[in-house]
């Protein structure tokens, strides 16, 4: 087979060679002229692998639209046109001044996306102290379905991807139905009872003397990660304060009572795992 390079950005045509039935060297010669492509006006051209790896992580952990001179330090100040080391191009990524532009958009990589199926459960159980109970592997509260059952509910086949890439991310996760799945997880987690590490117990997590409920909310939230958005005054804390004292009617909270820590406690804990800001990263 033949392959001749037909040139474009400024790269002179007439690359060709025939590699016959020689398949490997067929694959190498592709992957060289590919690499040794360049661009840009003659006698100052650059590689367009480099420059394009390089734009690509600037995008991902700093800027969506970075300068083209800041593509071009990084790549000239850490040889990455003649190395190829990824860990010298991060570095110099990580050290230039742009980097740390406050001024500019959030990069793709520190958006907030939503928890696959598995990071969920296995996050929620971590943070709880929970496990999963017998070798079955079921929540020890609500209708005693496994776990492997739940995650399919909430959309995850676990072992099984629906092709050879991966799971579809995103807001392919969310839906009403695997929504549900995963506001009933978090209501059995936090109803489950029984013996060892498959019941929640609220005693080992929070200080039960607790009255005030704004202490009470913000030890919930800081338990789950999710208190620097949920800070007072926001939307979120005022419902989260009036669901722990019935809207006002019942200001001190009494852990210590069995009846008020499983309706109120165990209530609110789940309610913050079913909020929309605990099903993103």
């Amino acid at each position: 087979m033949i392959y001749k390079n037909r040139g474009g950005f400024n790269q002179p045509s007439g690359q060709s060679f025939d590699a016959g039935t020689n398949y490997e060297l067929e694959i190498d010669n592709v992957i060289d002229i590919i690499f040794q492509h360049q661009y840009g006006p003659p006698g100052n051209q650059r590689s367009t692998v480099a420059d394009y790896i390089g734009q690509k992580l600037i995008t991902y952990f700093a800027h969506p639209s970075p300068a083209q001179q800041f593509v071009t330090d990084v790549v000239n100040t850490s040889s990455f046109a003649g190395t190829w080391e990824l860990s010298a191009l991060l570095h110099a990524i990580f050290v230039h001044d742009d980097f740390y532009l406050s001024s500019a958009p959030p990069a793709a990589g520190t958006k907030k996306s939503v928890k696959w199926p598995i990071d969920f459960v296995v996050g929620t159980l971590k943070m709880l102290g929970m496990k999963l109970r017998s070798k079955s592997q079921y929540v020890n509260g609500g209708v005693g379905d496994d776990i492997r059952n739940q995650l399919t509910n909430m959309g995850q086949i676990l072992f099984e991807p629906p092709s050879v890439f991966g799971w579809d991310w995103e807001n392919s996760w969310v839906s009403s139905s695997t929504l549900l799945a995963r506001y009933s997880f978090a209501r059995d987690l936090t109803g489950a009872r029984g013996g060892g590490g498959t019941a929640f117990r609220p005693e080992k997590l929070f200080d039960l003397g607790m009255t005030v409920p704004s202490d009470i909310v913000a030890a919930v939230t800081e338990l789950l990660g999710v208190d620097d958005y949920v800070v007072p005054g926001s939307a979120e804390h005022t419902a989260l304060i009036n669901y722990l004292t019935d809207d006002g009617a019942n200001p001190n909270i009494d852990l210590t009572d069995e009846t008020v820590r499983n309706r109120k406690l165990n209530g609110l804990v789940a309610t913050v795992l079913q909020s929309p800001i605990y099903q993103l990263h």
